[in-house]
């Protein structure tokens, strides 16, 4: 459109087309920074990042999050993520992402359990905006595949933000007798400012004042 309608020569169409989602995506996350500085820190004022600090911490946040959700979640790929030595004396490990992602987003880190021996699986928490108890039998399903696969007793769950509550619905209405271990990663335990401008029933389930 700039080059054709727009009137804008080539050299100079092409580079700002390429540019426009990433920046696109850089606002987005100022904009998540901005709702977290809305919603307050804990944090004592003598551990604040400070300007410096934020600025890093806001640019590396940016490359992590193109890198995430603009490469490495559109390729999903038909077959379950899973991998690892099977059976093998480490615990297997079945990992649990957050809202409005996917499984993709734990290949590096699978990748670095299964070179440690770890049996590794990872589920597409589908539908995307339903309530967080019901995810529940997809997580039995995959811990019977890993135990099945293993021949181990017990499975050790790593949940990244939503997929922790996700694990503790899981250990709520299981009992957790099959879990060795779990492990959550900026995961919502008391409710998120950043829920209030999600959709669906998790978000809801996410919002600071939801029981």
């Amino acid at each position: 459109w700039l080059g054709t309608d727009a009137g804008w020569s080539w050299a100079a169409a092409v580079p700002a087309g390429l540019a426009a989602p990433l920046l696109a995506h850089a606002g987005v996350v100022g904009l998540n920074f901005g709702i977290a500085s809305l919603a307050g820190s804990p944090t004592p004022e003598d551990r604040r990042l400070g300007l410096a600090g934020a600025a890093s911490t806001y640019l590396r946040e940016t490359a992590d999050s193109i890198r995430t959700f603009q490469f490495a979640l559109p390729w999903r790929h038909p077959a379950p993520l899973a991998g690892g030595a099977s059976p093998s004396p480490e615990v297997p490990v079945l990992l649990l992402h957050g809202y409005f992602c996917n499984r993709q987003i734990w290949r590096p880190f699978a990748a670095w359990l299964a070179e440690r021996g770890h049996a590794v699986e990872a589920v597409d928490l589908d539908p995307a905006f339903c309530s967080i108890d019901d995810y529940v039998p997809q997580v039995s399903e995959a811990v019977r595949r890993l135990r099945e696969r293993t021949g181990a007793h017990r499975v050790a769950l790593v949940g990244h933000s939503m997929g922790g509550l996700v694990a503790r619905a899981w250990i709520r209405s299981t009992g957790g007798d099959l879990a060795a271990r779990v492990v959550t990663i900026g995961t919502p335990h008391r409710g998120t400012f950043h829920a209030r401008f999600g959709l669906g029933a998790s978000t809801r389930q996410m919002r600071v004042d939801s029981a």
